[in-house]
């Protein structure tokens, strides 16, 4: 999916007044996330979330929006910025705080390092890339701008790499997110060692899409008996250097 709808939503107050409400009914843990165009507004958003420490339990640090003029990519570009942005939400959340990138910021790699020593504690791996549709008669864009965030299976591959680099490389949380659509994605993005998962575009798709991930996930362990998903995480064999599991 190429899209370009930007992070529209109501707003802080919206979501304090109703959302955290709903939320705290369901009784699960909430992972809030978050994005500001300035240092400021990162700093804001994790205060106002450190109101309900009761409810939300951790912040993704959305740092790597391609398709959004006032922040994302454009606002984020210099890693100086992108450590700030961490510092300020470290400063205001006592939390779980996961740093989410994507490769259009540069070097995943060297970034993540970066944001872990300002005070992340985990990474959300990987955000959309940047990519671009063409209208043949119009000759202009598909789609509302003349690039969008790319998404799903597309970027399944490269997602599985990062996930796998940073968690051998790092050894912190993961939530992993990028072409999950079934359950056997699922099970590979742990086998390489991530600790959560996030579906996205498969909602577009089929709306039940995580329940059916999940089914099938756990047929799956039941089937190859597997007792804990812990079990199957980090599971990986390299290609080269033997059968040595990899580094959790």
């Amino acid at each position: 999916m190429l899209n370009a709808i930007g992070l529209q939503n109501r707003g802080l107050e919206d979501f304090v007044e109703h959302k955290i409400p709903h939320f705290k009914k369901l009784g699960v843990p909430l992972i809030v996330s978050i994005a500001g165009e300035s240092t400021k507004e990162f700093g804001l958003l994790a205060k106002a979330m450190g109101r309900f420490p009761s409810v939300v339990k951790a912040l993704e640090v959305n740092l790597s929006c391609p398709n959004v003029e006032g922040g994302g990519v454009n606002f984020m570009r210099k890693q100086k910025r992108i450590r700030d942005a961490i510092q300020a939400v470290r400063d205001n959340a006592g939390v779980l705080v996961l740093a989410k990138l994507s490769p259009e910021l540069g070097d995943v790699l060297q970034i993540a390092e970066k944001v872990l020593a300002k005070g992340a504690d985990g990474l959300s791996l990987i955000n959309t890339l940047r990519g671009m549709s063409v209208h043949i008669k119009k000759r202009a864009s598909r789609i509302v701008r003349d690039f969008g965030g790319l998404s799903g299976p597309a970027i399944k591959p490269v997602a599985l790499r990062y996930v796998y680099q940073a968690k051998k490389e790092f050894g912190v949380p993961i939530i992993a997110s990028g072409g999950i659509s079934n359950w056997q994605d699922a099970v590979e993005f742990l086998i390489v060692g991530a600790d959560l998962l996030a579906v996205g575009t498969a909602n577009f798709v089929e709306p039940m899409a995580t329940m059916d991930i999940l089914r099938g996930l756990k047929d799956f362990c039941r089937t190859e008996k597997i007792a804990t998903l812990d079990a199957l995480r980090g599971t990986y064999v390299p290609a080269e250097g033997g059968r040595k599991r990899c580094q959790q």
